[in-house]
C-alpha cells in the first residue's frame, strides 16, 4: 500500500465520521424530559432576615478619601506631612472602654507610660478629642476635626 492510498483512506474515514456526527447533532433532538431541569414541586423558603446596612459612615469616609490622587472636586491633593511633623505626633492606643457609675471612660496609653482614663468630651494627648465611648465603639476626632471610630469587639 502506498502512502497516497493510506492518506486517501484516512481522509475518507475522517469525512465519514464528520458527516455522521453532524447528522446526529442536527437531526436528533432529545426528549424534553431528558434535557429539562429537575426541580422539586416547591422550593424551600429561606427564613433569613438581614439588618439593613447603614452606609452613611462608609459613604462619608469614601467622600474624604482621595483614591485617584485628586480631591473629589478635581483639585490636586495637599502635600504630605513632613517627616519632622510626623515625628512630633503623639501615638496613643486604646486599652479599654469602661462604664463606671453611668459615666463612660476610655483607658488609653501613650507610648510606654502608665495607662490613663479619659472621659467623654476631654482632650486626647495628640490634640484630638474623645467624642463618644460605648462598650463596643469609641469615637475620637483628631486635631483637624476628622472623626474616627475604634471598634472594641466586645463579646
Amino acid at each position: 500500500m502506498s502512502r497516497l492510498w493510506l492518506l486517501r483512506m484516512a481522509l475518507l474515514v475522517g469525512l465519514t465520521w464528520l458527516a455522521a456526527a453532524t447528522l446526529v447533532w442536527i437531526g436528533l433532538e432529545p426528549p424534553a424530559a431528558l434535557v429539562g431541569a429537575r426541580r422539586p414541586a416547591s422550593l424551600p423558603r429561606a427564613d433569613i432576615r438581614f439588618a439593613p446596612a447603614d452606609l452613611a459612615a462608609a459613604r462619608e469616609r469614601l467622600e474624604k478619601t482621595a483614591m485617584w490622587g485628586v480631591q473629589r472636586d478635581g483639585k490636586p491633593l495637599p502635600p504630605p506631612k513632613k517627616a519632622e511633623e510626623l515625628a512630633k505626633q503623639i501615638e496613643w492606643r486604646l486599652l479599654a472602654a469602661v462604664e463606671r457609675n453611668g459615666e463612660y471612660l476610655a483607658v488609653i496609653q501613650v507610648g510606654k507610660d502608665k495607662p490613663q482614663p479619659v472621659k467623654e468630651g476631654e482632650a486626647l494627648p495628640d490634640g484630638g478629642k474623645l467624642l463618644k465611648v460605648r462598650r463596643d465603639i469609641v469615637v475620637v476626632s483628631d486635631a483637624e476635626g476628622n472623626q474616627r471610630e475604634i471598634r472594641t469587639y466586645v463579646e
